[in-house]
């Protein structure tokens, strides 16, 4: 018998094979901070009295986290090498909770998600579902065999968003945009663009790294946006002959080689603070009015009768939401694509003072907006109620930092991501608890992030100081 063992042991053939895990039934998952029900067992210490494991007895080990299979998702490929077949259970707990026992393992307490299969000799793969896209975990493996129970495998750090913590900043003299203030990023069909908010710059990239300069329409500042298969540039210029800031416009169908010039003579005139492509349609707002177009060719004016400048808007559940200050009227609001405004009095009722509503995102129903001095606030229920915080940004970050942009990721398991001044970034589950991220080796730490975008795999941010930045 001892023999068959050692010939068993010497196998070098490598089975490997996917087991799906269960994400835990119970909707009473405790809380990240929860210390939770601290288990009998240490990690590694499932022999009594310690020391090297007899013959037979099963031994797990070589854990590792081989994929997070959607970065921004709920899913991890997990790996780990055992010396006899039997039967492995497994837990998945938020990093912060104590160890479990082995019992703990196999009744899958207090677990976000939990597993069992049958074990091979050698390397096992486990597909492990059920987490969320922004908490960090660990995974709890034991081995069952006629022979006993094996010690407990730990395997550190699985977390989807962990791709997201990891950025590179590429300064402005390794970039083609001569060091000049950033003003805008978007993404589409996977490609980057960015725009400079003072010098007439414009470059793409298919990977957020190598960026190419594109001819730029304008001598001056401009934002970009595309949909619908143009690139769309914004701008102003003071005209003379109207004595008036007015809006220019252009499109282009080749991504950037030429240009064409849009009507806007119905716009109104002043400074553009935003275009948007939603659901089809280009949304360019102007003071508190916000044109929309399908083509970029023709233009629509809607006066959303607000009274100050529209910052932002954002579209869920039939709805457009569009933000501004809080004085005397900071939002609007639209259920037929843009056609018809109405302003809405009371949607940040409490927040007081003269405060600018710089940003709002929507997903996973809700619409979250943010702006200064650590105002944040949400709505579930497409703006007919509003839950403000006065002091969200402010209890993240440590200062009252003011909000500068927003995206949700999309789906069902994305989050939302919010840059600010200080080089600070935030990203959320669900717009409500946030996690703070300081963006390193800017050059300057004052910057403004004022502007994310990402095509799925990468994100890219872009500063006021022209540097730039990307994940891994």
């Amino acid at each position: 018998m001892k023999s068959l063992v050692r010939s068993l042991l010497c196998i070098l053939v490598v089975f490997s094979f996917t087991i799906t895990g269960c994400q835990n039934p119970s909707s009473d998952s405790p809380d990240p901070n929860d210390p939770g029900t601290p288990g009998s067992g240490t990690p590694g210490s499932g022999i009594p009295g310690g020391g090297t494991p007899a013959s037979g007895t099963p031994v797990l080990s070589n854990g590792s986290v081989n994929d997070l299979l959607t970065w921004m998702g709920t899913t991890a490929t997990i790996s780990f090498h055992a010396n006899t077949g039997g039967t492995y259970y497994y837990c998945v707990q938020y990093d912060s909770i104590s160890a479990p026992s082995v019992d703990s393992i196999k009744a899958h307490r207090y677990v976000q998600a939990y597993g069992t299969g049958s074990c091979t000799v050698g390397i096992n793969t486990v597909n492990v579902t059920g987490l969320n896209s922004t908490s960090k975990y660990i995974a709890y493996f034991v081995l069952e065999t006629d022979n006993g129970v094996s010690a407990i495998l730990p395997i550190n750090n699985i977390s989807p968003i962990s791709k997201f913590e990891s950025w590179t900043v590429l300064k402005n003299d390794s970039l083609p945009f001569g060091g000049y203030s950033l003003q805008s990023v978007v993404c589409f069909d996977g490609k980057f663009y960015v725009s400079s908010s003072i010098d007439e710059k414009i470059a793409s990239s298919s990977d957020g790294i190598t960026w190419t300069l594109i001819t730029s329409p304008f001598s001056g500042g401009t934002r970009i946006e595309y949909g619908n298969g143009r690139l769309v540039a914004v701008s102003s210029e003071y005209d003379f002959t109207k004595n008036a800031v007015v809006v220019l416009v252009k499109y282009s169908l080749d991504s950037g080689s030429t240009w064409r010039t849009s009507d806007t003579s119905a716009i109104k005139n002043d400074s553009p603070k935003c275009i948007k492509f939603i659901d089809d349609k280009f949304f360019l707002m102007v003071d508190d009015e916000i044109s929309y177009s399908t083509d970029a060719s023709t233009w629509t004016p809607v006066s959303t009768n607000i009274g100050q400048p529209i910052y932002d808007i954002a579209y869920g559940d039939g709805t457009l939401i569009a933000v501004s200050y809080t004085i005397p009227n900071c939002t609007a609001y639209s259920t037929d694509d843009g056609v018809t405004w109405t302003k809405h009095n009371e949607l940040y009722e409490g927040i007081g003072g003269d405060v600018s509503i710089n940003c709002i995102a929507y997903g996973k129903g809700t619409f979250i907006f943010a702006g200064d001095n650590g105002i944040d606030g949400y709505s579930k229920d497409r703006g007919a109620t509003w839950h403000y915080d006065s002091g969200g940004y402010t209890e993240v970050f440590g200062l009252p930092i003011t909000a500068l942009s927003m995206i949700y990721t999309g789906g069902t398991d994305g989050f939302f991501v919010a840059t600010a001044n200080f080089s600070r970034i935030a990203y959320s589950a669900d717009g409500m608890k946030w996690r703070r991220l300081s963006l390193t080796g800017l050059s300057y730490s004052m910057d403004y992030i004022v502007d994310v975008a990402t095509n799925g795999n990468r994100f890219v941010v872009v500063t006021n100081r022209g540097e730039l930045a990307y994940t891994q």
